[in-house]
């Protein structure tokens, strides 16, 4: 059975953890309001960073909602998420009072994240 936790060890803590994504990204996947910076990691498990500044959204209620959002569409796909330390900045005010349509946003973009790691980690035979 999969585990929905979000211990302290999947997640970046350091500066110096985010800096390693920011400086060597593998991966990057965005749409208006929020990019996904991915990098493969050497752990066993994947971790996620949060950047969710008050330029962007500028009450706590809504910085804490997106939070939310990201933190529960990592956790549905993190076992899908293998060996990747994922950032997820928030671009823009995403202007949507329902919390359904958020998740289906920053479900695709982790969905086409996944896609496009996995391709890169067994390359189809392409025609």
């Amino acid at each position: 059975m999969t585990s929905f936790e979000f211990p302290r060890n999947s997640r970046l803590n350091s500066a110096a953890d985010f800096d390693k994504v920011f400086k060597q990204t593998d991966f990057k996947v965005s749409n208006r309001f929020l990019l996904l910076l991915a990098r493969k990691n050497q752990e066993d498990h994947s971790r996620l960073g949060l950047i969710v500044g008050k330029k962007k959204l500028n009450r706590a209620v809504d910085r804490n909602r997106v939070k939310r959002r990201l933190r529960e569409s990592f956790r549905a796909r993190q076992t899908n998420l293998q060996h990747l330390d994922v950032i997820a900045l928030v671009r823009n005010d995403p202007k949507t009072p329902e919390d359904n349509h958020l998740s289906m946003q920053i479900g695709a973009l982790f969905d086409r994240l996944i896609d496009i790691s996995s391709d890169a980690d067994c390359p189809a035979d392409r025609t």
